[in-house]
């Protein structure tokens, strides 16, 4: 058994395999963990965002929850931020979530919970399709209960999407008891909304695959599939002569902001 410290302090013990394991989890909670000497750290030390829009309240969650990360939020407009972030509340949209960057909007729907795959549960399967320097998230008012959580989910992405890796090897049981022994000691605020459990499914249709041009910040990699950037919007493969529907399509329309809706009639 190996024990693991956060900031100089034995939070728990893990063995051989969980610590492989949790090298690959860290960084979806904003975490980064060197196996050497058992130390987990800030994953999001060197960062900072400007976020608007949100109130008091919000900003104080959204602080609580990430404060492990060491994030530095900044409720107001900052100039040299590394991320500038806008949150709006929208009753007009019919999505839960919907996501501008690079003058693109994503019109993301939550996966149902059945059959999801363990990097998408952890994320309630809310991903930032995209990079960029500025977002725009808007929520429509059904899902204010969930804001603050997706937002800081996002924002690890903003940061760490590179480093997420595929969880191929990690079981739903293995995850929750690192979960138990590593996030739930350092911000037990963050690790609630990682209470993985059997919930209804969501009353918003399931989420469409993203093409993997969306990825293209993500280097291609020679590693084998399971060490690979995980790319959690890569479409199944279809070997037929078909041509394939790409639900981001949209049309060309000069000095107007470009919306993809995924889940228009086809």
């Amino acid at each position: 058994m190996s024990a693991i410290y956060w900031k100089g302090v034995k939070i728990s013990t893990i063995n051989k395999d969980e610590s492989k394991m949790l090298q690959t989890l860290s960084p979806y909670w904003g975490l980064l963990f060197e196996p050497t000497n058992g130390e987990l750290r800030e994953g999001l030390a060197h960062y900072n965002v400007s976020i608007s829009g949100i109130t008091t309240a919000n900003y104080n969650r959204l602080h609580h929850a990430l404060e492990h990360t060491g994030l530095d939020l900044q409720n107001e407009s900052s100039q040299a931020a590394d991320l500038h972030v806008t949150i709006q509340s929208d009753h007009a949209i019919s999505y839960p979530i919907s996501i501008t960057i690079n003058n693109t909007t994503y019109n993301l729907r939550q996966p149902s919970t059945k059959n999801r795959e363990l990097h998408s549960m952890i994320y309630d399967g809310i991903w930032l399709p995209a990079k960029g320097s500025s977002i725009v998230i808007r929520f429509h008012p059904n899902s204010k209960r969930d804001s603050d959580k997706w937002i800081s989910y996002l924002l690890i992405q903003a940061f760490l999407r590179k480093s997420l890796k595929p969880l191929y090897k990690v079981s739903l049981t293995d995850y929750r008891k690192i979960a138990a022994k590593t996030i739930q000691q350092i911000n037990p605020v963050f690790a609630q909304n990682q209470a993985i459990q059997k919930v209804p499914n969501s009353e918003w249709p399931e989420l469409a695959h993203v093409p993997a041009h969306l990825q293209e910040d993500v280097p291609v990699s020679t590693k084998p599939k399971e060490e690979n950037t995980i790319q959690p919007f890569q479409p199944k493969e279809d070997n037929s002569d078909t041509l394939a529907f790409n639900p981001f399509k949209f049309q060309n329309k000069s000095n107007r902001t470009s919306v993809i809706n995924p889940f228009k009639g086809r």
